[in-house]
């Protein structure tokens, strides 16, 4: 569990975070990994969903920060879903 105690951001363990993010994918959402970085504690995010990388690279300090070792999270986003009807230009002028 992230929590804050004055001023640090505590982060979950890389395995069991790891295992949620990939079984959130297998339910069909769109993850995104977020740590902080080790040298300036700039927060890390990575801008592909369901892409998981135990080593991030700070853009502020360009150190390398091990999530492996300070421990990592995630944001969740709605989940994948196909549109109800496939737009296409000729509905769209079709209901002109």
């Amino acid at each position: 569990m992230m929590r804050k105690e004055e001023g640090v951001v505590w982060y979950y363990r890389w395995a069991g975070v790891l295992t949620q993010m990939e079984e959130a994918v297998k339910q069909g959402w769109m993850v995104f990994q977020k740590c902080t970085c080790a040298g300036c504690s700039e927060p890390l995010e990575a801008l592909e969903p369901n892409k998981f990388e135990p080593m991030m690279k700070c853009p502020v300090c360009h150190m390398v920060t091990d999530c492996r070792i300070v421990g990592a999270n995630y944001l969740v986003m709605m989940p994948r879903v196909k549109p109800l009807v496939e737009f296409t230009e000729e509905k769209a002028n079709a209901s002109n």
